[in-house]
């Protein structure tokens, strides 16, 4: 598999939260409606981690278009923390090709 070391550049990705439909980019905006158009999923939310080789980035979404699905994900931003180091254990053995 290849990897892209662009992906982890912290020019490019800064550490922190950011809601994705808080976007003002027309093209992503673009992307997000046919993403979910075609396969129903509403993404929410990046939380970008600096780690010593770059950025560490986890994106979140749902099958649902509900009202305040941004709100709802930011107060249960504690479980969202305990399921990324949950992941990251399991990491090697369940998605070996995870960057």
């Amino acid at each position: 598999m290849e990897v892209f070391p662009s992906i982890r550049d912290s020019k490019i990705l800064k550490p922190g939260i950011s809601l994705i439909k808080s976007t003002s980019d027309p093209k992503l905006i673009e992307v997000l409606d046919e993403i979910w158009d075609k396969f129903n999923i509403n993404f929410v939310l990046n939380i970008n981690r600096e780690k010593t080789d770059g950025i560490e980035s986890f994106g979140f979404g749902v099958r649902v278009k509900a009202p305040k699905i941004d709100e709802r994900f930011i107060n249960e931003l504690p479980l969202i923390y305990k399921f990324i180091d949950a992941f990251l254990r399991r990491k090697p053995k369940t998605y070996p090709y995870c960057l």
